[in-house]
């Protein structure tokens, strides 16, 4: 992680909690990155595995390294980035990127990133992944399905892990995380609440089919991919059991620009709500099997 003038600097914020097993090839995937200057930012999010040892022993090695100091109380992997994005200093940082404990980044990615992002006008970045297990399968995590009007109500942009942020963009959510905090107390997903709070106040949005991170799959993943029967169980689980509308009323709930007329069916989610939702789900999502699953749960009544 050497300085330079010349190349674009990134900050990374990296949110860790156990995650010695991985923490050092990720680490290693970060500071190795081509064609950028890179710094690091970390928070550990009260570790018993020997996580905040091995942060110390690669900050002593790399001066660009920051850690957060501890705090008393579990903050989640959305509290956690969420905090890191809050207290990041940004002054001299053109991009942030956000990065999970356990993944694998492709030597070019946050160079590509940049790329786009310049290229396009853009001020938020997602990508696709590539998904792998310890058994040596893998599997694309495609994302890049084309924007809808409204999809940032209704899902993330991807993983966040692949996100990458203008400077300008991450100074706007800065000072929207420190104005009323409480207001972001529930919600389950960063990158959820990022997407949403990018789209609302105009920035240009960019997702690249380009699968520039290895996102790393297993038993204790805290969020993860959408693949195998533990995960559509815990999907299925949040859509029947009111979590997911309640997360989409709360995002819709933070700043004004949702259809009020949206909103309202989804309150009351009566057999004509679901009809008027059911008719419109090709706008709340990207990909169309997604837009026809919604339209089905909604048309089944099993969304809660």
């Amino acid at each position: 992680m050497v300085a330079s003038a010349t190349l674009p600097h990134i900050l990374v914020l990296l949110a860790t909690h156990n995650g010695a097993p991985w923490l050092d090839e990720q680490l290693r995937s970060i500071v190795q990155q081509h064609g950028v200057c890179v710094s690091l930012l970390t928070g550990d999010d009260q570790s018993s595995d020997g996580t905040q040892a091995l942060l110390a022993r690669w900050a002593r090695e790399h001066p660009r390294m920051r850690i957060l100091p501890p705090l008393p109380t579990r903050l989640g992997a959305a509290g956690n980035f969420l905090r890191l994005l809050r207290e990041a200093s940004l002054d001299g940082c053109d991009f942030v990127a956000l990065a999970d404990q356990d993944d694998i980044w492709q030597p070019g990615r946050l160079a590509r990133a940049v790329m786009r992002l310049r290229e396009g006008g853009a001020d938020g970045y997602s990508s696709d992944a590539l998904a792998f297990w310890p058994d040596g399968s893998s599997r694309p995590l495609g994302k890049a399905s084309p924007q809808r009007a409204l999809d940032h109500l209704f899902e993330p942009a991807g993983p966040g892990c692949t996100y990458v942020l203008s400077a300008k963009l991450a100074a706007a959510l800065q000072r929207e995380l420190a104005r009323d905090p409480q207001r972001f107390e529930g919600l389950g997903y960063h990158d959820w609440l990022i997407y949403a709070y990018a789209r609302i106040h105009g920035y240009r949005w960019l997702i690249d089919p380009e699968m520039g991170v290895l996102y790393r799959q297993h038993g204790r993943n805290e969020l993860g991919a959408n693949f195998g029967a533990r995960a559509v169980q815990r999907r299925w689980g949040r859509l029947t059991s009111g979590w997911f509308r309640a997360q989409v009323l709360h995002i819709a709930s933070l700043w004004p620009g949702a259809p009020e007329d949206l909103l309202a069916h989804l309150r009351r989610l009566g057999v004509a709500d679901r009809l008027w939702l059911a008719a419109r789900a090709r706008s709340l999502r990207r990909r169309p099997r997604d837009q026809l699953a919604l339209a089905a749960m909604l048309l089944l009544g099993v969304l809660r």
